[in-house]
């Protein structure tokens, strides 16, 4: 049996790699941010919950709530544990039971935000497929209709006439 993290990455429905290394890259980038630019952390890890949320939805097709969940989570521990680590200094500053709070705050927001945005993406999904089916069927009825034209036309052959070349114009006179 092939190790799911090495073929495809996606086990049961479940995107493993891709998940793992969203949330990975994204905790990456808000520790650059936070050295660089002074970013607080908290603000980054309610962004990367909404990243994790717009890049799973339009790209996981197998078990997108429970993927995305999961990302989001993902994103949450991983924001949780900078803030713990890298912004220690000023989750003591503020109390580490207020950061939890809006950390639990923040969470909710965001699995409420990943289910309205799975339902809005199937329900724009289902709408694609339904004016992509009636873009076909007037193609299919206006096929039938060319067909019907040509039985309805007396059989025979028609002549065309060739053009005549006109060599005088090509010379210019």
């Amino acid at each position: 049996m092939a190790n799911p993290l090495i073929s495809g990455g996606s086990w049961n429905g479940w995107y493993i790699r891709y998940l793992t290394l969203l949330v990975l890259m994204l905790g990456a980038l808000q520790t650059v941010a936070f050295y660089t630019i002074h970013y607080p952390l908290m603000y980054s890890s309610e962004f990367a919950m909404i990243v994790v949320m717009w890049l799973v939805i339009p790209r996981v097709q197998e078990r997108r709530l429970a993927n995305t969940i999961a990302g989001v989570c993902g994103a949450f521990v991983i924001g949780v544990l900078l803030q713990l680590t890298v912004g220690a200094a000023t989750t003591k500053s503020t109390g580490i039971l207020e950061m939890l709070g809006q950390n639990a705050l923040i969470l909710v927001i965001a699995l409420a935000l990943s289910y309205l945005y799975l339902r809005v993406t199937i329900w724009s999904d289902r709408k694609k497929v339904q004016l992509e089916n009636k873009r076909k069927e007037k193609e299919r009825a206006k096929q039938q209709q060319t067909v019907s034209r040509v039985q309805v036309t007396p059989g025979g052959r028609v002549h065309r006439v060739k053009k005549k070349k006109h060599p005088q114009r090509r010379s210019g006179h």
